[in-house]
């Protein structure tokens, strides 16, 4: 854990509590007048007589499980009766009650108004009990619960309350008749209630609730708690800008061994995250309704915050993990029997850390949904280690599936961090978030007719230069899932007039390896801002790296960068880099070398192309050596579908220049070689028999297929065999059209010969006469 870590710690560690999570008490009443629908008046302190008809009166009371309302007398056994069968009178009743909620208030450190709402009746006999759980905040503005029992003669039914690592027993029974005994906590509270040994425990449920002004109690004076977190605050600013500044000056010059030494320390949290004591919904989630010492710390922490300019969030923070578990009881057989608590988490596979619900104490919104998080921003690092799961399911095996886990965790917490560092914060988010909160903020400043030196340019420069760093070294900039992120970067660049960025982000497709033709047209378009004979440098140096791996892809970027119109009057200064491109060229002393991130791009017609008419206008003379060494390497530069495509292209698009012309002769000797060759259909049934396996089977297809009197072969095997067969039909071109016959058993195969190769050469034969005449023409 970093200084700062465990000093912000040790600072709030001193900030008292207002209140508490719990409160109890006893009061000398006078009896209240209790009436029950279709029972009557009840008599207090309660008599056995009537115990026995208000459970008849009254349901077995339910449990929530998530947003599930449940009934199990294995998690509670109690009976409840409905508010709206209650009523509640008396001449002290409402003053007594108003005394109660006054005294809560203050135990728990709550000002302002507090409204109890009765919320139902609860009767525990004997052997009735509900084990640990947490009460729902079941409506606005419901902060605790309030627990009146009223007198009636029971032992047992203690009330045990459970926060953070604090635990507290209450024995609300009392002797004296004229006395209630009273507990509240907050609803986040996990508590239950024990079993009734004894008699039978009469209770009235409220729901406290917070109306109009939410505002809970100011903590006493913590003015040198807040001065030692300003201090804090500020000397970790500080210590993030130098690191930063240290960071870029290593991208810079990393020579000096000794420097990078000293500065080998972990680096700082970029954000601090302060979990809370307590829980919080989303609902229920603000920086008015903190309590006790949450609301103390949040207020130190505020102030703090300010004076360091620092921003402050509250948040709810959540840990998601899943992965295997294993089976530990030992139960039946049967699933549908088996219990979560006889499983195990045996290993996680997936995790994921996010900060979302984002609360700002002045209300200001936050552009970012979530950000991850790392261990090493939480305060303190091991916050979650010892924390139960808010939720968490296990999956049976099911097939060759084992047992799975899934679980979560969820807590609310402040999360700081220094206003310098907030767009380094929001670069955590990841390209998803950021890539198109950079293309707003470009487009808005574009918008703005604003200067350079306008906030909303320098936020989008800012930002830029985040993404830019963070982006992965040594993998594609290019992904089959989002192809285009990194050209729409550079547009954002471009329209921002970043020269010092587009130059950082085109060296980094040089010297990275990483470099793919979706890039290109946002390449040549941001170029045009830099001088030109950077642009040149940067330019052979992508075709140096690259020429070998991703031809096609440098020939498109030189046709490209011919046809900009910043480069209309420079296109002869392209030389050097067509130069390095004719160089490069794979061809058969030098084939396609596989580049480890991308799928190397194959060499085609389109190249050619591309290639052929970039040079004529960079300097024709260029030509005949790119032409020259394509036909020198006819294993890498294919006759039929390269060459002969491209000829036909360029006689129509091109002028027919001198140096085209070896290339035209070279596929108009080819075609009409292939032209005079004697096309007859096939006099009988044999048929080109050479297959590429040598198994029984397929040497009684190769037979087959050498039969001149054999036009029809039925092989009747199982299901793998004649998949075989047919694969090796295919994958020859075997001139056999099949279909399978499913009379008896096992099926059978039906091969049948055709004459799909003397068409082949039939079509062939007319597109060669087409394009020979295109090229004569």
């Amino acid at each position: 854990m970093s200084s700062i870590n465990n000093e912000l710690i040790s600072i709030l560690n001193k900030v008292q509590r207002p209140g508490d999570f719990y409160v109890s008490g006893t009061r000398e009443i006078f009896a209240p007048r209790l009436e029950i629908e279709d029972i009557g008046l009840i008599s207090l302190p309660l008599q056995m007589a009537q115990t026995e008809q208000i459970i008849n009166a009254g349901e077995y009371a339910p449990y929530g499980k998530g947003e599930e309302t449940l009934v199990d007398t294995n998690i509670r056994r109690t009976w409840q009766i409905n508010k709206d069968k209650v009523s509640l009178s008396g001449k002290h009743w409402q003053q007594d009650l108003s005394s109660i909620v006054e005294q809560v208030k203050i135990g728990l450190g709550v000002n302002g108004e507090v409204e109890a709402d009765f919320y139902k009746l609860l009767v525990y006999d004997k052997g009735s009990f509900f084990v640990q759980h947490r009460d729902t905040e079941k409506t606005s503005g419901m902060f605790a619960t309030l627990v009146i029992v009223l007198p009636s003669n029971y032992s047992g039914g203690e009330l045990v309350v459970h926060h953070d690592e604090q635990v507290v027993t209450l024995n609300m029974s009392r002797d004296e008749p004229s006395e209630l005994a009273f507990a509240a906590f907050y609803a986040d509270c996990i508590h239950e209630v024990q079993p009734i040994t004894q008699g039978c425990r009469l209770t009235l449920i409220y729901n406290l609730l917070r109306r109009g002004n939410k505002t809970l109690p100011k903590p006493p004076n913590y003015q040198n708690e807040q001065e030692q977190i300003t201090k804090l605050l500020l000397k970790w600013n500080n210590d993030l800008l130098s690191e930063q500044k240290f960071t870029q000056k290593q991208n810079i010059d990393t020579s000096d061994d000794s420097v990078i030494e000293e500065h080998s320390s972990p680096s700082l949290p970029k954000k601090l995250i302060y979990l809370l004591e307590h829980a919080y919904t989303s609902e229920g989630l603000s920086f008015d309704a903190l309590k006790n010492a949450d609301s103390a710390i949040a207020d130190v922490l505020v102030e703090g915050a300010q004076q360091a300019d620092c921003e402050i969030y509250l948040a709810l923070v959540s840990i998601e993990e899943s992965g295997s578990a294993e089976y530990s009881g030992y139960g039946g057989g049967y699933y549908s029997e088996v219990d979560e608590d006889d499983f195990e988490i045996d290993e996680v596979y997936d995790s994921s850390r996010t900060v979302s619900q984002w609360r700002s104490p002045n209300a200001n919104a936050i552009p970012i949904a979530s950000l991850p998080f790392d261990g090493n921003e939480l305060c303190p690092e091991d916050a979650f280690e010892e924390m139960e799961p808010d939720e968490i399911e296990f999956q049976e095996a099911t097939g060759n599936e084992g047992a799975s886990f899934e679980q979560t965790y969820r807590r609310a917490a402040l999360i700081i961090w220094p206003k310098a560092q907030k767009l380094s914060v929001f670069n955590q988010a990841g390209h998803s978030v950021t890539l198109p909160f950079l293309s707003d903020l470009s487009q808005r400043w574009e918008a703005s007719g604003d200067k350079f030196d306008s906030p909303l340019w320098h936020d989008a420069h800012t930002l830029a230069g985040y993404i830019l760093e963070d982006w992965p070294k040594g993998r594609p900039y290019y992904s089959y899932q989002s192809k285009n992120k990194f050209a729409n970067f550079l547009n954002d660049l471009h329209h921002l007039k970043d020269i010092v960025l587009i130059d950082a982000a085109i060296d980094s497709i040089a010297v990275n390896d990483n470099y793919h033709q979706d890039i290109n047209t946002a390449l040549v378009q941001s170029s045009e801002l830099l001088k030109l004979p950077r642009t040149l440098e940067l330019l052979e140096a992508i075709i140096t790296n690259n020429a070998t791996s991703n031809p096609g892809a440098c020939c498109q970027l030189l046709y490209e960068f011919s046809s900009a119109a910043f480069m209309s009057e420079n296109t002869q200064q392209l030389k050097p880099a067509a130069g390095l491109l004719i160089k490069n060229l794979p061809d058969n002393s030098k084939p396609l070398t596989q580049n480890r991130y991308h799928q190397t791009s194959t060499v085609d017609d389109i190249m050619v192309i591309e290639l052929i008419k970039a040079l004529i206008r960079i300097d024709i003379t260029l030509v005949e050596s790119a032409v020259k060494k394509i036909l020198s390497s006819p294993e890498t530069y294919s006759m039929d579908q390269i060459l002969v495509p491209s000829a036909v292209h360029l006689c129509r698009k091109e002028q027919l220049l001198p140096v085209l012309h070896p290339l035209f002769v070279s596929v108009q000797t080819h075609l009409s070689n292939r032209i005079a060759q004697m096309i007859d259909p096939p006099s009988d049934w044999k048929r080109a028999s050479k297959v590429s396996c040598s198994c029984k089977d397929c040497k009684d297809l190769s037979h087959f297929l050498s039969n001149s009197s054999e036009k029809i072969w039925q092989f009747k095997a199982g299901e793998a065999k004649r998949s075989h067969l047919y694969n090796t039909i295919i994958s020859n071109h075997c001139d056999v059209d099949c279909t399978t016959s499913k009379k008896g058993r096992p099926y059978t195969l039906v091969c049948i010969k055709n004459q799909a190769s003397y068409n082949n050469r039939v079509t062939q034969h007319q597109k060669d006469l087409k394009n020979i005449a295109e090229i004569k023409g």
